[in-house]
């Protein structure tokens, strides 16, 4: 069954996530209803440690045109009497009636809602800007130059699928000249470096020279090992783009932004939360169009997601030649 999902629940999701770094935070996760056996689905869960002991938050959301009521408070509560929920948050886009923040209050749940944006002039981009534009640039090598470590030094052409080797001639092999490549191109401080290279209509060539902290090899068509000096790739880049027109608000008083729109990641929601005005964080979430999965990248005061190299290894030194 597809989750069911609506912008409040994906910009709590965001929130929630960009609040509760080190917690588990998933979106309509189903849960075990000890009275019935049943599954039941919930809009976001959020799994921590609490006072040493592990803690489930569940969040509920209702983005109705009206003022959520004591009726709905009262269907969530008796919902999750005999799920595992700790601690029930209920969030409502457009407010709780005065006797749904006093059922609330009385069961000791979580009324959360949307307000209007904070007067609060330090922040640079909720209440300040309309929308946003995403960009996504891809990079594709077209070709690989490999100088070896030998004298003389000559640099000459070498397939996309030649190997390389890491620790000797005889060691496992570590990758391809290919893999290699768009590892590099995806670094952040390369691409950025790239990016500025970029013509007006998105689109651009180049290259870039590789070296290595540890030695590496490349097999001939004889079978030969040799240790690899540097590589130079060359590059050309894509660049599509659009815009997410942005709504505001405060959740629990911290300034937000959010919105959706079709960018250069096909269609896009984004939330953004200012805790100050150094520390910004975003999340957006798109439909990768090659998969059909759905990913989200973060970006913040923790910085953006896992690297996909080696954390216990030195990475390839990058420099721009083009």
């Amino acid at each position: 069954m597809p989750r069911r999902t609506n912008p409040l629940q994906k910009l709590a999701l965001h929130i929630q996530q960009q609040l509760d770094t080190t917690a588990e935070v998933h979106e309509s996760e189903m849960l075990m209803d000890t009275q019935s056996g049943r599954q039941v689905e919930v809009d976001i869960t959020v799994r921590g440690a609490f006072g040493g002991q592990d803690h489930l938050m569940s969040l509920e959301c209702t983005a109705r045109g009206r003022r959520a009521d004591v009726g709905w408070v009262r269907e969530m509560v008796e919902k999750h009497r005999t799920l595992s929920t700790d601690t029930l948050v209920l969030v409502s886009g457009s407010g709780f009636s005065e006797a749904a923040l006093e059922k609330a209050r009385f069961e000791n749940v979580r009324a959360v809602s949307l307000q209007e944006a904070l007067d609060a002039d330090w922040t640079r981009i909720v209440g300040k800007e309309n929308r946003l534009f995403l960009a996504r640039y891809d990079f594709s090598p077209t070709g690989a130059y490999l100088t070896l470590r030998e004298e003389p030094a000559v640099e000459f052409e070498a397939g996309q699928d030649t190997g390389i080797v890491r620790a000797g001639p005889g060691g496992e092999a570590a990758s391809t000249i290919k893999e290699l490549g768009l590892q590099i191109l995806n670094r952040p401080d390369v691409a950025n470096q790239l990016m500025n290279r970029m013509n007006q209509d998105g689109s651009g060539t180049g290259s870039v020279d590789v070296t290595f902290p540890e030695p590496l090899y490349a097999h001939d068509s004889d079978g030969r090992a040799h240790e690899l000096q540097k590589v130079r790739y060359t590059f050309t880049v894509r660049r599509a783009t659009g815009p997410v027109p942005l709504s505001h608000g405060s959740w629990q008083g911290i300034p937000v932004s959010f919105g959706e729109g079709e960018t250069g990641f096909g269609h896009t929601f984004l939330a953004i939360s200012e805790h100050d005005r150094d520390d910004v964080r975003a999340t957006f979430t798109y439909t990768d169009p090659e998969t059909g999965d759905e990913r989200t990248v973060h970006f913040g005061s923790e910085g953006q997601g896992a690297s996909d190299s080696n954390p216990d290894q030195q990475p390839p030194s990058a420099d721009q030649t083009e």
